[in-house]
């Protein structure tokens, strides 16, 4: 049913659909999104987003000698859906790259 993502992440956060929808209707509008599509995600061959767990439960140790890698000093973190928008649309710079098939395939057959 619509908690079992809750239960089973032991999250126990019943309220999150209901955030989730008061933040679209009070924050978001459909023509910032069609903007966005339009104008940019169409452009981009590419995203990344690295997703964190946010359950509290304790992580499996890692193997021996390993370690967890320090972040970037220039890494960007967003940690709420408003800090997220506002962040993104004031700082996200867009990089060009090619979307040329013939050029992508000559450069993989290299």
């Amino acid at each position: 049913g619509r908690y079992i993502g809750c239960i089973s992440s032991r999250s126990y956060d019943f309220d999150r659909r209901k955030r989730s929808i008061e933040f679209v209707e009070q924050t978001a509008s459909c023509e910032a999104l069609r903007r966005f599509v339009a104008e940019q995600l169409r452009k981009a061959p590419r995203i990344y987003s690295q997703v964190r767990k946010t359950n509290p439960k304790e992580d499996k140790p890692l193997p021996e000698g390993a370690a967890l890698p320090e972040d970037p000093p220039g890494l960007r973190r967003w940690t709420t859906h408003q800090e997220t928008v506002a962040s993104f649309a004031r700082e996200a710079t867009w990089l060009p790259t090619s979307t040329d098939i013939a050029a992508a395939a000559a450069a993989a057959s290299r």
